[in-house]
């Protein structure tokens, strides 16, 4: 049907991100690649991710540490997700928002229907054309 790329960012919220990438390991769609994009989180977030690195699927980049001045003048969520989207392989497209078990198989049903050849999302509104 189509592999799905997930992308997520991770910064020092060791009590979401466990949650976050479960969210993923528990899609009904099996063709998906989770790009966790961190940026040198603290102990206790990289100890929450560790235990999911064994799975395959997940492809985990753990950005330089940085200066809290060096951070203020920088715009490192957008740094990441361009990052990520350069070493996606999936067909699709996504950023991990705690959504549904099923989100990842009915984007790529959706998607393939007839209906549907051109569509895209933006700010939550889904169009077509």
């Amino acid at each position: 049907m189509g592999r799905v790329s997930v992308i997520m960012t991770s910064y020092n919220k060791p009590e979401y991100v466990g949650k976050a990438i479960q969210v993923v390991l528990d899609q009904t769609h099996a063709d998906w690649e989770l790009l966790l994009m961190d940026d040198h989180s603290d102990e206790a977030t990289t100890r929450v991710i560790a235990p999911y690195l064994n799975d395959s699927r997940i492809r985990y980049v753990r950005s330089a540490p940085l200066s809290i001045e060096e951070r203020a003048s920088a715009v490192r969520y957008a740094v990441s997700i361009n990052e990520a989207i350069g070493m996606a392989t999936g067909d699709y497209l996504t950023s991990n928002q705690l959504f549904h078990k099923a989100c990842c198989s009915r984007f790529v049903r959706v998607r393939l229907s007839p209906r549907n050849r051109r569509w895209y999302r933006t700010a939550g509104t889904w169009r077509t054309g």
